[in-house]
């Protein structure tokens, strides 16, 4: 959709946010990613090119009830996020090193 204005896509990626059928990962200065997955999950982020993946959903994982039950907080949610860099673009750094 060539012609639509980014209004209406930040609009759109807000309310279907506050509705909760999408999940905002903000990572500061304004920059947002959105995720259709819902569900409890973590990522790993690439420090060079920016690219987030999902990783698998079989990572042990300590609950929420856990964590309560050590801390005294009242879990509302967690985010837990890897950082590295991504296989492109290791390819890319080694190749620089190369020449």
């Amino acid at each position: 959709m060539p012609h639509i204005s980014l209004a209406t896509v930040y609009r759109n990626l807000k309310l279907l946010r506050d509705e909760r059928r999408i999940r905002e990962l903000t990572y500061g200065k304004g920059t947002a990613r959105y995720d259709a997955d819902l569900r409890d999950h973590y990522h790993i982020r690439c420090l060079i090119c920016g690219n987030i993946e999902d990783l698998p959903h079989d990572l042990p994982r300590t609950s929420s009830e856990q964590v309560e039950s050590l801390t005294g907080y009242a879990i509302h949610g967690h985010r837990l996020e890897y950082s590295g860099i991504c296989p492109q673009c290791q390819t890319v750094m080694n190749s620089d090193k190369a020449v």
